[in-house]
């Protein structure tokens, strides 16, 4: 027979893995190198993206192309016109219309950008894309942060709209 706990105030053992260690304060050094590494990375148009590409495939065709893709952003299609294919006896799967690429080096960025555009997607001729063009234009001071403004004020604006029926 296995002893029962009688005690209320039992407590799991302080355990290294399982104590979240508290971060030291920023200092003025690591906020200097925050801030550079932030100033150092560039954002990438995507105009189009091909029917039933994912973020995961395009994260592989980019991220072998000598920088870090840190952050993708891919806009879902407008629910009118994804309800008009499935109406009418299309696919049912997700699709996006436009996206954006955020890379840590802005100058391969836009290297990136000017080597790929207007070119195809893949000399794979079995590839799902590969008669698909990319459409990709970096875009000069422009950040991260703009882009998520950008969503929030239309999410904001959207909402007072409904509210305001």
């Amino acid at each position: 027979r296995r002893p029962t706990l009688r005690c209320s105030s039992w407590s799991p053992p302080a355990d290294a893995a399982m104590v979240k260690a508290k971060k030291p304060p920023l200092t003025e050094e690591g906020l200097a190198a925050f801030v550079e590494k932030e100033k150092n990375k560039g954002v990438c148009f995507l105009g189009r993206i091909p029917p039933y590409m994912k973020p995961n495939a395009l994260r592989t065709m980019l991220s072998g192309l000598g920088t870090d893709v840190l952050r993708i952003y891919l806009q879902p299609e407008d629910t009118a016109v994804r309800a008009r294919r499935v109406k009418s006896g299309g696919n049912k799967k997700k699709c996006f219309s436009e996206g954006w690429v955020e890379f840590a080096d802005k100058r391969r960025a836009k290297r990136i950008a000017s080597t790929l555009n207007n070119t195809a997607m893949t000399n794979n001729q079995r590839s799902f894309y590969a008669h698909d063009l990319w459409n990709i234009k970096y875009l000069h001071k422009f950040k991260w942060d703009n882009l998520t403004e950008k969503m929030a004020n239309e999410a904001r604006t959207r909402h007072d709209k409904m509210r305001s029926e």
